[in-house]
């Protein structure tokens, strides 16, 4: 059985073309820092400053990322992994 193509319009609403700000990279290669741990694990990090709108009010918007990784058989294997967003109205 076939199906007709519907005669709803698919074009993507004005919201949705706007990158979200999960979607939206907020580092740069220059932000980030590695930091070794040992001789097999190392950590890197990056710390992001915007602003952004919420609600019609203006906010400052920091994020902290953190990444660890170890190095074993040949590959690298994540140990940790966080994201941290803090908001601050101005």
């Amino acid at each position: 059985m076939s199906r007709q193509p519907s005669a709803v319009s698919r074009q993507p609403s004005a919201v949705s073309r706007q990158p979200s700000a999960v979607s939206r990279q907020r580092s740069k290669a220059e932000s980030v820092k590695i930091e070794t741990i040992s001789k097999r694990q190392f950590c890197a990090r990056s710390q992001t400053l915007d602003q952004v709108v919420v609600a019609g009010k203006n906010y400052e918007e920091k994020e902290q990322r953190k990444a660890c990784f170890k190095h074993e058989n040949n590959r690298y294997e994540a140990i940790t992994h966080s994201i941290d967003v803090y908001y601050r109205k101005l």
